[in-house]
């Protein structure tokens, strides 16, 4: 009899309202949920929970997975979509099956069903998984990185050299800069104008009895967050004279 292990966390109240690595019947299959786990003790759960194989069947093309990666140093072989990254990895390194459409079961099911009619398939698999291609150092893995980098670089520099900009790129840039320009402009009059409205509050509070005004300007002055602020105060105080 298959029983299904579930490490991690889920929403489905169909697993989590029994007790946490308690056996439980559903829909007919036993299942022994483990709710969440610490990624440093994942492989050696594996291990001594006796997991035989591992159910990878990843519903979009990862990247990379780093849960692979812990059934491959547990030395326990995979089923697998053949979606993305995953896919690909346990194809090159013979790390187990990959089945073409994951939300089609008839598949996996089947490779569930020839490991129960003959277990051996379960050590012949594990002992052909290419285990050190597929866990390859991550010093070796930067050279590697490193290398494609340079070679882009190098490729796109070759492209480059000599080669002239397409019209409407030309276009895009000059559009660009008319208009960065066409802001600064505006930016600077904008600052001219609070200057002079500063300079005038100044003058207004230049009196023996106001001579914190000198330095709550200049601290205003400072912070562009309160210049709308002192424009409100420098109109009201130009409108009462």
């Amino acid at each position: 009899e298959i029983v299904f292990h579930v490490y991690g966390t889920t929403a489905d109240p169909d697993l989590t309202r029994a007790r946490l690595n308690q056996p439980q019947r559903l829909d007919g299959s036993r299942f022994v949920y483990h709710g969440a786990y610490d990624a440093r003790d994942i492989v050696q759960t594996l291990v001594r929970d006796g997991i035989d194989v591992g159910l990878h069947l990843s519903i979009w093309p990862e990247t990379f997975s780093y849960t692979l990666s812990e059934f491959v140093e547990a030395g326990i072989p995979v089923i697998a979509g053949r979606l993305g990254a995953q896919g690909e990895r346990v194809e090159r390194c013979r790390l187990g099956w990959t089945v073409q459409d994951i939300r089609d079961p008839a598949d996996t099911l089947k490779i569930l069903d020839d490991i129960l009619r003959r277990p051996e398939i379960l050590r012949e698999v594990a002992g052909a998984m290419r285990r050190d291609e597929a866990l390859v150092p991550i010093e070796t893995m930067w050279g590697r990185y490193r290398d494609i980098y340079r070679s882009l670089a190098r490729s796109r520099e070759t492209e480059t050299a000599g080669s002239t900009p397409e019209r409407a790129y030309v276009a895009f840039l000059a559009t660009r800069l008319a208009g960065t320009s066409a802001v600064d402009a505006t930016a600077a009059q904008t600052l001219t104008r609070l200057q002079h409205e500063l300079d005038t509050l100044k003058e207004r509070f230049r009196s023996p009895r106001h001579r914190i005004a000198e330095v709550v300007a200049n601290a205003i002055q400072k912070t562009p967050l309160l210049w709308p602020l002192v424009r409100s105060v420098t109109e009201a105080v130009l409108r009462r004279r």
